[in-house]
């Protein structure tokens, strides 16, 4: 292959969810200066759960994404920065206003089955002239014809790369290959792939995105990410070279600064667990995974009956209360009970409203 495949790496972003979001600026200065010195084109570095998740959403973290745009941006010579971004009840504009100037990049994520979510912000990050990508998530629960009609719509909204977001980590290589070969088909913009490894395929499904013309595909130092995680840098790294890729790239340093950085911090872990095989295998993105154990346990159900439950929802993308009140019911359970115990005000309301 001759075409460069550009790297974005989420070792400090995506990675963020296993430490607890607890990420020092000092420690995103080292890993940024780190992969920069690697020869890694794009860094992410943001909350994990998105630009002004903190402050708008109360889950807290070490740090203000100003603080670690600031301390990226100064730690990198040659690499891109940037920030991944949701809707207005994650991203407000005084948000995007806040790293602004800092950032080369805003990534904005919404489910595939709803990108004008984020359609406002998008439009906003545009009118300053910041350079804007686009995560469509949950890609595996959505009919393909109905994906690509989706991601012709925000390559009209103005993106520059779309992403395909295999959230739930549940997706074969060959079923990546086509998507994404369609993708190349049907758009004029960059097409990227961003891989999770609940069922052990995150680096394979990247490999595959690239061979069918990804532009672009994501990364993570030991794979480092949420849940099962995402494809392993340092792996894909080696790989991507014995295809003629990955030229620029310093693998040695790349898997220095995974065992410098990365494995200190980094929960330990042998295999993949049975609860992200089981959502990988159900196709079912849950988080946070502790509250749905509790809700399958005052359900009355085991866990794996209570997510395969959950998953049957053909029609749902992502995860609502909806089905969380159908499938405790299923099992004998009294959601709104079970939902007030644990403090989901937005669930209480919705039952109220006649809406679940």
């Amino acid at each position: 292959m001759t075409k460069e495949v550009q790297i974005l790496d989420v070792t400090i972003r995506d990675g963020s969810y296993a430490i607890d979001y607890k990420y020092k600026p000092a420690q995103v200065a080292e890993i940024s200066a780190a992969l920069d010195k690697a020869g890694i084109q794009m860094i992410e570095v943001s909350h994990g759960c998105g630009l002004g998740a903190r402050e708008n959403l109360g889950i807290a973290a070490a740090a203000s994404d100003r603080e670690y745009v600031e301390a990226a941006k100064q730690a990198v010579k040659q690499a891109k920065v940037g920030v991944i971004a949701g809707p207005d009840v994650v991203t407000k504009k005084r948000d995007i206003d806040s790293v602004a100037k800092h950032v080369d990049f805003i990534r904005f994520a919404a489910n595939c089955d709803n990108v004008r979510a984020v359609e406002p912000n998008l439009a906003y990050a545009k009118k300053l002239n910041i350079d804007c990508f686009f995560q469509m998530m949950r890609a595996s629960r959505l009919d393909p014809k109905k994906f690509l009609e989706a991601a012709a719509t925000v390559e009209k909204m103005g993106a520059s790369t779309v992403y395909v977001v295999d959230t739930a980590g549940h997706f074969m290589p060959n079923e990546v290959k086509k998507l994404i070969s369609q993708m190349k088909e049907r758009l004029s913009v960059k097409v990227g792939f961003h891989g999770h490894n609940n069922l052990g395929l995150a680096v394979a499904n990247t490999v595959a995105a690239i061979e069918a013309g990804a532009d672009a595909v994501d990364a993570s130092l030991r794979g480092m990410g949420r849940a099962s995680g995402n494809a392993q840098l340092e792996a894909l790294v080696s790989l991507m070279k014995r295809m003629g890729l990955a030229k620029g790239i310093d693998l040695d340093l790349l898997l220095q600064a995974a065992e410098k950085f990365i494995e200190p911090v980094m929960p330990a872990q042998k295999g993949i667990s049975r609860m992200d095989i089981t959502t990988g295998d159900a196709n079912i993105d849950l988080y946070p995974m502790s509250l749905f154990e509790l809700l399958a346990k005052d359900s009355g159900a085991g866990f794996t009956d209570f997510i395969r439950r959950l998953a049957a929802h053909k029609d749902m993308t992502e995860v609502d209360f909806r089905q969380v009140a159908e499938t405790i019911r299923h099992f004998g359970g009294d959601p709104e009970r079970i939902f007030k115990k644990y403090g989901i005000d937005k669930a209480i309301k919705a039952m109220k409203d006649d809406t679940i």
